[in-house]
């Protein structure tokens, strides 16, 4: 049995291993991904059960490692089919690029949904027309951007490399940077597209910046890991116009939280101290000598 920390039992499984919770209680993904590969019925048993409880942010990580292979696809495909978990999961480009853009349950299953280029641009232009009537404070928006974004995106040498660096994103303005949030597949820089491997043993490994290196198909996940697959595993290599970033992510983020993010992104990463401090530096500039 592997022991890591907290406890999370799947329910009825007398032998189950134990999985790290985080302060929400909530299974470590981490732990997760590992316990598919040692014990996959007994991991696919509590994704599952962690999966109907979760929010739907949390929701979208245990799917995407449901999908990681060809049985916890079929076991996803069917919680969703019996209406134990939202089709609405299968918007996510990853999930979707893992399970198969062509496989027909997936098909079938998105076809139920509403269609979502509706929703979007309704969506966009509400939170434009509240972006500017909204107390805005670029010290919250800094708190949002460390919660929210810091894993992935940096911004004034803050942050991840995974996503695109966002330094001198304010000269799109709120409207882009919005859209950008709320629909990223819309506007996806090339570099950052999604690729998903598929190997010969039915495992599927979807990622960016996918290159070949001395026999390697070397990709990054989601979560910042590295993967180096030797070319003679796969079966197939599937590139994409998808964005790694979740397509229903930023609908989830609050709108006062939303309008502080970028409010923060418009000043270009700073804090309300930060930009007094070189509006000052400026001013100094500026001033004339006197003698």
């Amino acid at each position: 049995m592997l022991w890591i920390s907290n406890v999370v039992h799947a329910q009825k499984k007398p032998n189950v291993v134990l999985i790290m919770t985080d302060d929400q209680g909530y299974g470590d993904l981490g732990a997760s991904e590992a316990l598919v590969s040692l014990q996959p019925e007994t991991a696919y048993d509590i994704l599952l059960e962690q999966l109907i409880l979760a929010p739907a942010s949390r929701q979208t990580a245990l799917a995407q490692i449901l999908c990681s292979t060809s049985e916890g696809t079929e076991r996803l495909l069917g919680a969703i089919e019996s209406g134990q978990a939202s089709a609405v999961l299968l918007r996510d480009s990853i999930i979707r690029q893992q399970i198969g853009e062509d496989h027909p349950r997936l098909t079938a299953l998105i076809d139920q949904l509403p269609d979502p280029s509706a929703e979007l641009p309704a969506l966009i232009a509400a939170r434009h027309e509240g972006f500017h009537e909204a107390d805005r404070s670029t010290d919250r928006g800094q708190v949002v951007f460390q919660t929210q974004c810091a894993v992935c995106h940096s911004i004034n040498r803050e942050g991840g490399k995974l996503g695109p660096n966002l330094d001198g994103i304010q000269v799109h303005g709120a409207e882009r940077i919005l859209e950008d949030i709320l629909d990223p597949n819309r506007n996806v820089d090339p570099a950052f597209m999604l690729t998903t491997i598929r190997t010969q043993d039915g495992n599927n490994v979807s990622g960016i910046g996918a290159r070949s290196e001395d026999g390697f198909v070397v990709l990054t996940d989601p979560s910042g890991q590295t993967h180096r697959i030797p070319e003679a595993t796969i079966s197939e290599q599937i590139p994409s116009h998808f964005s790694m970033m979740p397509a229903a992510y930023g609908t989830l983020i609050p709108g006062n939280d939303l309008f502080d993010l970028v409010e923060f992104l418009l000043k270009d990463g700073k804090t309300e101290a930060e930009t007094e401090r070189s509006q000052s530096r400026r001013r100094a500039g500026r001033r004339p000598n006197r003698r």
